[in-house]
């Protein structure tokens, strides 16, 4: 959580109007910072899905067998992970 905190002025109306400016301005700088964060994160994400890492983590693979001829157990996919995560939670 952010905290945006200002010192107030105590002239009045003149306080209470420079008061809303500052946050005016702060809410506003809020904004522009958290679109620039959500862009990044989306340009991020798409550079992954281009580049086939994030395919090629939760791509089928082959099953492995052990020497007893028991498939190996592979680990979840990392959606399978989060569902588990969430079931587990409830």
């Amino acid at each position: 959580m952010l905290a945006l905190t200002w010192r107030s002025s105590s002239n009045g109306e003149a306080a209470r109007m420079s008061d809303q400016a500052r946050q005016r301005m702060l809410r506003d700088a809020l904004k522009v910072a958290l679109e620039r964060a959500t862009v990044e994160r989306y340009e991020r994400r798409q550079r992954q899905a281009r580049s086939g890492r994030a395919a090629a983590r939760d791509a089928a693979r082959p099953l492995k067998f052990d020497e007893g001829g028991f498939p190996v157990r592979q680990r979840n996919s990392a959606f399978l992970a989060r569902v588990g995560r969430l079931l587990s939670a409830g």
